[in-house]
């Protein structure tokens, strides 16, 4: 193999790495900020439907 052919798949082989690092980092988000949004609007239903039912069930 010549010094030429060496050169070539030496840069071949770096072309390859660096197309597998950019496609990983591509995938990889940068920040990722998790906030708790959650809101259930039912929890506070059963505040009304407690007091109602222990009136009808004291009936």
């Amino acid at each position: 193999m010549t010094t030429r052919q060496s050169l070539l798949v030496a840069f071949a082989i770096a072309a390859g790495l660096m197309s597998i690092i950019v496609a990983v980092r591509a995938q990889t988000p940068a920040d990722v900020v998790l906030t708790d949004v959650s809101y259930d609007p039912t929890r506070e239903l059963p505040k009304g439907s407690d007091a109602a039912f222990g009136k009808a069930a004291a009936r």
